[in-house]
C-alpha cells in the first residue's frame, strides 16, 4: 500500500491511490493467490495513505473476506479508516 510520503515506492503489486475499487480488490486477490495456500492474513506496512480512505481500505477488506483471510491494521496512521470500514462490514 502506498505511504503518505508519495516519494516512497511501495514496489510491484502495491495498492496505489489512483486505483479503482475494483482494481484494488482484484490486486489483493491476485497477490494472495500468488502466495499459494496457507496464507492466513495480511497487514499494511507503510500503507497509511490507503488506510485513510474508507472506500479503498474497504475494497481491501472485501477481498480479504472473500478470500478467507484476516486483515491486521498496523495503524501506520492515527487517521486510519480500517476500523470504520470493518465495522460497516460486520468484521472485528
Amino acid at each position: 500500500m502506498q505511504a503518505q510520503n508519495l516519494k516512497m515506492n511501495p514496489g510491484e503489486g502495491a495498492i496505489k491511490p489512483d486505483m479503482s475499487l475494483a482494481e484494488i480488490y482484484n490486486l489483493v486477490v491476485e497477490n494472495l493467490a500468488s502466495l499459494g495456500p496457507g496464507v492466513k492474513g495480511l497487514n499494511n506496512h507503510e500503507g497509511s495513505l490507503i488506510t485513510t480512505d474508507e472506500m479503498k481500505i474497504g475494497a481491501v477488506l472485501d477481498a480479504c473476506t472473500d478470500y478467507g483471510v484476516f486483515f491486521l491494521d498496523s495503524r501506520t496512521t492515527k487517521d486510519t479508516m480500517a476500523p470504520q470500514a470493518a465495522l460497516e462490514r460486520g468484521i472485528t
